[in-house]
């Protein structure tokens, strides 16, 4: 078998009925960018989620969030095991916490989206009852009265 395929796999959509043995030749520097860069990006996602935790309403998609922070500072951890030991366990615990990470992140963006559109139609439905308050005030309706412009 040559180099990048994948065993045991019958396409797009279908079954995987083991394991995938993929080989790949990457840099180890290529690597370690990746780890920092990880790292990086679990730190930041901790910090917001962890600050998102503070409202009530901002902590659904915090907690995913911040779950998905220490994933991705998990899988840093594999990964610079797998470096050190060329270990190929750490190398799928990497792959597998950067799915957790990936999972999460994409729950926790649908749920922003989400309360981001409701926030919007009750800003729009807020704004409706005060534009329709002040269009109905007597005072309003009298200052645009043709009959204060007549005699211009």
């Amino acid at each position: 078998m040559e180099n990048n395929e994948i065993t045991n796999y019958e396409g797009f959509g279908g079954t995987n009925t083991g394991f995938t043995d993929i080989r790949c030749s990457v840099p180890t520097g290529e690597l370690i960018q990746l780890a920092n860069w990880a790292k990086f990006r679990g730190i930041l996602d901790i910090i917001m989620g962890a600050l998102c935790c503070l409202g009530i309403v901002t902590a659904v998609f915090g907690i995913p969030l911040l779950i998905g922070g220490i994933k991705v500072l998990d899988s840093v951890s594999a990964l610079k095991q797998a470096i050190k030991t060329d270990n190929h366990e750490k190398m799928t615990d990497f792959f597998m916490n950067q799915k957790k990470f990936f999972v999460l992140n994409g729950v926790s963006n649908i749920i922003y989206i989400a309360l981001s559109l409701l926030a919007l139609i009750i800003s729009l439905g807020i704004f409706a009852m005060f534009l329709r308050e002040f269009i109905t005030d007597p005072k309003i309706t009298d200052f645009f009265n043709p009959e204060y412009f007549s005699s211009f």
